[in-house]
């Protein structure tokens, strides 16, 4: 597998700790024509792992969204993930308008500025759902979620994740890991948590994270490994709709002229062509 996560239990099976490789996953949605400069880059691949390693928390036919707003007006990075393991990530068209400089650069922290909101929404199925939104004081995505678990939801999670970008740009590796205290556990162990999440060894692209879980103290147990997958989930059946609502005369010009109309997928940038035939049924009669 590619892309995977790994479900374990370590410090004596009182914490559930996940590891996840998404290299693939991040390169794949860092390649959108949006994401341009390094520092959008690794704000992207960051968010996105985060979602592939709360994939871990999701039964059945679940899904999350993370949406980190920034200071910027309307700027804002988007990923979402489902129980099986379909990741897709995406920046909102306003980051377009930001100095390519501030783009390729800029820390973190200042891309999201001083009033960051970080949104977690929660699918549950059967039109059930929970929506939880905190303020961002760490301003770098992996500490802010772990605020906001304490603030929403009451559980105590830490984030590590690990972004490296080639020369020219691409992203190279990109991996991460979640621990989180199972109830009853021991708040001490949260030292110990810390200083598995900062092994050198955790940021080393040429160690897989399949040899994480050895770093685990004490009787740690690997519970399974599945696999992830950039995968946005569109079609041409999703944009007919759009397409059908054009007005009439904006359907003739394009059948008369014999012109194909193209959509593109603003989350994974997927192009989408329709022929003059095609529109030429939806034009209305006189």
């Amino acid at each position: 597998m590619e892309n995977y996560i790994i479900k374990s239990l370590g410090f004596h099976r009182n914490v559930r700790i996940l590891f996840a490789e998404t290299t693939g996953i991040a390169r794949a949605v860092c390649r959108q024509g949006q994401v341009d400069g390094a520092a959008l880059r690794k704000a992207l691949a960051t968010t996105v792992t985060a979602a592939g390693l709360l994939c871990g928390t999701l039964k059945d036919r679940q899904r999350l969204t993370l949406k980190v707003g920034t200071s910027r007006p309307g700027c804002r990075i988007f990923a979402e993930v489902d129980a099986d393991g379909n990741v897709r990530g995406y920046l909102s068209d306003e980051w377009r308008s930001v100095p390519a400089e501030e783009a390729a650069g800029a820390p973190l922290q200042r891309l999201i500025g001083d009033r960051g909101q970080l949104q977690v929404i929660r699918d549950l199925g059967m039109y059930r759902g929970f929506s939880g939104i905190t303020d961002m004081p760490y301003g770098n995505i992996v500490d802010d979620l772990a605020h906001y678990f304490r603030q929403s939801e009451q559980t105590t999670t830490r984030f590590v994740v690990h972004v490296a970008l080639a020369e020219g740009g691409e992203v190279a590796a990109c991996r991460g890991a979640m621990a989180q205290l199972l109830p009853g556990a021991d708040h001490a162990l949260l030292g110990e948590i810390e200083q598995v999440l900062c092994d050198p060894r955790m940021a080393d692209p040429g160690n897989p994270v399949t040899a994480w879980p050895k770093l685990l103290p004490g009787d740690a147990a690997v519970l399974g490994m599945a696999p992830l997958r950039a995968s946005c989930g569109c079609s041409r059946e999703m944009f007919l709709p759009m397409l059908r609502s054009l007005s009439p005369a904006d359907l003739r010009e394009a059948v008369a002229t014999n012109r194909s109309l193209e959509v593109v997928c603003h989350a994974c940038g997927c192009r989408y062509s329709f022929s003059p035939d095609e529109m030429a049924a939806w034009v209305p009669e006189r």
